[in-house]
């Protein structure tokens, strides 16, 4: 499956997220930077920029996906988005996700 065909089957939830978030992981960082590509176009979707921020958010805590969350935000008006984001960010800096 595509990277866009993952972030798809990830938003269904109900163990789909988790097939396909351990798939994007085996991919690596091809994934990881399909994904920042994603999120980087302006004409992302809200309904794809939310799982794709969480696939970044789960699988892939680094610098190069926090930035891509930074200019993420920098694009949005709504203040509470910009809050969710910042508080991710936060997150992913503190560590590796629990387990």
């Amino acid at each position: 499956m595509s990277v866009k065909q993952l972030v798809k089957l990830y938003e269904q939830g109900s163990g789909a997220d988790d097939v396909a978030g351990q798939q994007l992981v085996r991919m690596g960082n091809k994934a990881r930077d399909e994904l920042i590509k994603m999120l980087d176009d302006p004409k992302v979707s809200k309904d794809d920029a939310g799982p794709i921020a969480m696939i970044l958010f789960v699988y892939f805590r680094c610098e190069e996906s926090i930035r891509a969350l930074d200019r993420y935000a920098d694009r949005q008006n709504d203040p509470k988005l910009r809050g969710l984001i910042d508080s991710m960010k936060k997150m992913m800096r503190s560590g590796p996700p629990p387990k």
